[in-house]
């Protein structure tokens, strides 16, 4: 009897200690469009290479939408349909609700051309443009530039 609750207490402490090396070791992509020729895409870039030792729960995957030349060449055509297919996404799993933030203002997402928009959904603003670059997708949000907003999400998850 002793035998059993010995390997019941082993058991249990090892299922404790599993759960909780996977709670801490969870891990968040981020989504980072970018191009070559943008000096807030180089901004960020040197950001992720100063915060590398903290960046245990991020991967970061990147994507280059424009080349050094400001071209986009069939590469980068790709990874513009890579963007698009991760926003339609999104959109299928938000509706109608904003999910794309310029500092901290929300905005709606649709396409035009083959290209990702995104609009204000207040009635007396006039921003319908294209996505800039850098672009980040973090779960089910997108993120456009480099500023405090973007960078205070980041460091939420590198703590």
């Amino acid at each position: 009897m002793k035998k059993i609750y010995i390997h019941i207490s082993v058991f249990t402490l090892c299922l404790f200690i599993l759960q909780s090396v996977f709670a801490e070791s969870t891990v968040t992509t981020i989504y980072f469009f970018e191009s070559a020729v943008c000096p807030h895409c180089k901004q960020a870039n040197q950001y992720f290479m100063n915060n590398k030792h903290r960046m245990q729960k991020i991967r970061l995957l990147k994507y280059e939408l424009l080349n050094k030349n400001g071209v986009m060449d069939q590469n980068n055509k790709k990874n513009l349909q890579i963007l698009v297919s991760m926003l339609e996404k999104i959109k299928k799993q938000k509706g109608d609700k904003p999910f794309i933030y310029l500092e901290r203002v929300a905005y709606t997402y649709y396409t035009k051309n083959g290209l990702p928009y995104y609009k204000s959904t207040d009635r007396y603003s006039k921003k319908d443009e294209p996505v800039p670059v850098p672009l980040f997708i973090i779960n089910d949000t997108v993120y456009l530039g480099f500023d405090n907003f973007v960078i205070n999400k980041i460091e939420q998850i590198m703590k």
